[in-house]
């Protein structure tokens, strides 16, 4: 039966009111249908309000992200999906302005969720945005620039001004790092700021500079807990986070997802614009784009787990990621997951084992796990740690664009992935990185990758690349063992013209290596491999 209800029916004092009386409706049948008519709607709270005014008067510090992302800080919720069933909204021409910090989205313990034809922007942009007036050419620490904000960016001098320095370079076409080493602000007055470092190596007097105020916080659309979700030709201009998070969900469709600058500007969101961890069935990204964020474009991985207890075939363990998991809440598997063990030191795989049993001690990253058979005794000393890899997704991503990303375009830890007709452009770092990453505990040694058929231009010119302007594919790692740990990979028919880069493929740890079919257009060696076996080349 066919349930379709209209925003304009009910009646608030804002949106929030209004929004939060038609979901509540939605919520009552499963498979509702919600039409929020077009037009450009105001979504704000005293809280979100509150959490943007500290973060940007330097409340919180020079790095907003230590006290912003953390389990226990206070946050708004906008558009609240928690227990729907196959609702549908349908914004075709609307125009989503967030006032203040907040996650605008949260699509949390739900089933058949489908968001259509939504765009969210900022009143105030988490960063502000200035022109070079002023500029020295001296090669010595006090070399540097003077940068005159725009109307609406004014800030004070405890404003945080030093999470990503860059400006447009108009003759590139794209962002980059600012020209000098080292490069430090401070703010001079409440529209002037000042950069000093070493080496000013270029005269920027007139490009424009984005200074981001804070690094990750929460997402304009968090997914967790749920299945079969799906964003459809939704649009992300703005974010003090990333564009998407989704975690322990199953089965995602992004379809025409962009994360993209609005108009007149050149950055999009603070860090990455699609985020999944610990997910299962399959994500797939098709037709959408993916321009210049402060981090990747998409991140797939799991989470390595340090094993602390080991007491027969019971287990405490503890999820290391330095600044927790990208949602803030623990990460646990199910009843009868599969935990693969592995060496911190090397990453190489010591067995698997089900999970019988788990717990998880509230407010922390720590869980109790029983596995069927016990982990080694000596696990400690060895220094084994567990991911869970019934929580790996199948990975689709065909057809997309990335642009301009300060970090990778994708970042690709799962098993079963295939990257097939997509355009990457001046990606900062190499467009395509696969490296299970101990220090950061975010696994796993990939497996079963196809990269087929793509295009990379002028990617991989940040000193964070290595050089390297094409497909990465490496370990991580203390003491990388001799025997390959990554399998199965396909790389087949991409194009490669990165000028200036000194490899356009570096592929390493692979047992099981096709590579056929590329083309090399500039840079300087095509291919380097270390450590692989079972290799296949016809270059």
């Amino acid at each position: 039966m066919d349930n379709t209800i209209y925003f304009s029916n009910f009646v608030g004092a804002d949106f929030f009111s209004r929004m939060s009386q038609a979901m509540d409706e939605a919520k009552k049948v499963p498979g509702t249908t919600l039409v929020i008519e077009p037009g450009e709607y105001v979504l704000t709270s005293e809280l979100a309000k509150k959490v943007q005014n500290e973060c940007i008067s330097g409340t919180y510090g020079t790095n907003p992200e230590s006290r912003m992302f953390r389990s226990y800080f206070e946050y708004f919720r906008g558009i609240d999906f928690t227990g729907h069933r196959g609702t549908k909204i349908l914004a075709d021409g609307v125009k989503l302005m967030i006032d203040g910090f907040m996650e605008p989205l949260s699509v949390r313990d739900c089933e058949g969720v489908i968001i259509e034809g939504l765009t969210i922007d900022y009143v105030r942009r988490p960063y502000s945005v200035g022109t070079v007036i002023r500029s020295t050419n001296i090669d010595d620490e006090t070399a540097h620039i003077d940068v005159e904000l725009e109307a609406g960016s004014d800030v004070c001098a405890k404003t945080p001004v030093n999470i990503r320095n860059l400006y447009y370079n108009a003759q590139n076409n794209r962002l980059e790092t600012l020209p000098m080493d080292g490069a430090k602000g401070e703010v001079l007055s409440n529209n002037i700021v000042r950069y000093t470092g070493r080496g000013l190596r270029k005269n920027i007097v007139g490009s424009r500079v984005y200074l981001w105020h804070a690094g990750n916080f929460r997402p304009a659309i968090l997914m967790e807990r749920g299945a079969d979700l799906t964003v459809r030709n939704v649009t992300v201009h703005s974010q003090p986070g990333m564009g998407i998070t989704a975690n322990n969900c199953e089965n995602i469709l992004l379809d025409g997802f962009s994360v993209v600058p609005p108009e007149g500007m050149h950055v999009s969101v603070n860090t990455d614009a699609a985020h999944f961890t610990a997910c299962r069935g399959e994500i797939k990204i098709i037709n959408s784009i993916f321009e210049s964020q402060g981090g990747s474009a998409v991140n797939v991985h799991n989470y390595y787990h340090a094993v602390l207890i080991v007491d027969g075939n019971r287990n405490t363990v503890r999820m290391e990621a330095p600044s927790g998991t990208h949602t803030n809440t623990p990460d646990y598997p199910r009843m009868g997951d599969i935990m693969e063990a592995s060496l911190f030191s090397s990453l190489e795989t010591v067995g698997t084992r089900r999970v019988i049993d788990y717990s998880v001690r509230p407010g922390t990253y720590v869980s109790d796990i029983t596995l069927d058979i016990p982990l080694p005794i000596d696990s400690l000393e060895r220094g084994i740690q567990i991911t869970n890899v019934s929580a790996l997704p199948k990975f689709r991503f065909e057809n997309n664009r990335c642009l301009g990303n300060f970090g990778h375009a994708l970042i690709i830890n799962t098993r079963d992935a295939i990257v097939v007709n997509n355009v990457f452009e001046d990606v900062m770092s190499s467009p395509v990185y696969i490296c299970p990453n101990a220090p950061a505990a975010q696994s796993v040694a990939a497996a079963d990758v196809t990269v087929d058929s793509n295009v990379m231009r002028r990617c991989g010119h940040s000193a964070a690349s290595q050089g390297i302007g094409g497909v990465d594919i490496t370990l991580n790692a203390e003491m990388p063992t001799a025997i390959p740990q990554m399998r199965n990979i396909k790389i087949v028919n991409n194009t490669v013209d990165c000028p200036g880069t000194g490899v356009a493929f570096r592929i390493n740890n692979v047992d099981g290596l096709e590579f056929s079919g590329n083309v090399n257009v500039s840079s300087i060696r095509t291919i380097t491999m270390e450590n692989c076996s079972n290799v296949t080349v016809q270059n």
